[in-house]
């Protein structure tokens, strides 16, 4: 998921990690935006997917929502959400185990609203059916996709699962060799918060990478009960202003 003003991050993506996972057939990787802003003769690129809907961090829930249209229209078993500023190991990204259907790194909950654990938004996977369950789920207003996500899922009874050693967030501070001497880090497989320079880093330090043996496995997560009026719910909070002027 990126935008139309970040085009360098996606980019950066593209030619590192991206280019080895398509290469090696590890996996399909689209990247979704907006509409742009101002229209010109500039078309997708094939690997790109325009959707109709605010480009700017307010439509992020909205843009989520698209992505899971299109997983399920076109028959997808998984589908991982992933943001612009993250950086995926190519080799160690066959080994990421998918056991459930709703499988992230996990944060407590969020506001005073909604009472639902989510998995944190630069990278989440959603199985066919819980992608079903977020493209048909009226929105809420809720500027944060993955706490709509999480309790969108909640009200069908789906709660998620905690992955605590695949799904970092090292940066902006840790980039490349400085992550692997991290003992915390080193082992991970899906690092964010990184621009487009890092991400060359990135993958200079850890592109050849081996899998980690012996996972400790998944981690289920609290499923706290979610009514409908939960999930109607306007958020009574905003969107933190360090949101909306990151600029690593």
């Amino acid at each position: 998921m990126s935008c139309h003003a970040k085009r360098s991050w996606a980019d950066a993506q593209r030619q590192t990690w991206v280019k080895d996972i398509v290469s090696s057939g590890y996996a399909d990787v689209k990247f979704f935006y907006g509409a742009p802003v101002v229209l010109s003769d500039v078309m997708p690129k094939s690997d790109e997917v325009w959707l109709d809907v605010d480009d700017s961090y307010a439509g992020i829930p909205l843009k989520v929502q698209g992505i899971c249209k299109y997983a399920v229209k076109h028959c997808y078993d998984y589908v991982a959400k992933c943001d612009d500023d993250v950086y995926v190991v190519p080799q160690r990204f066959p080994s990421l185990p998918l056991t459930a259907g709703y499988i992230g790194r996990f944060r407590s909950p969020y506001g005073t609203v909604y009472p639902v654990h989510f998995a944190s938004g630069f990278w989440y996977w959603l199985d066919n059916h819980c992608a079903q369950i977020v493209a048909d789920t009226p929105w809420n207003d809720d500027w944060m996709d993955e706490r709509f996500v999480s309790t969108a899922l909640a009200r069908h009874g789906i709660g998620g699962y905690m992955d605590s050693v695949n799904y970092m967030v090292s940066g902006p501070s840790l980039v490349g060799l400085a992550v692997l001497n991290h003992d915390i880090f080193r082992h991970g497989t899906v690092f964010c918060e990184y621009g487009p320079k890092e991400m060359w880093a990135m993958h200079l330090a850890m592109r050849h990478l081996n899998p980690v043996a012996n996972h400790p496995g998944l981690m289920r997560q609290h499923l706290p009960v979610v009514t409908e009026a939960i999930l109607r719910s306007r958020p009574t909070d905003k969107i933190p202003p360090h949101k909306l002027n990151r600029s690593y």
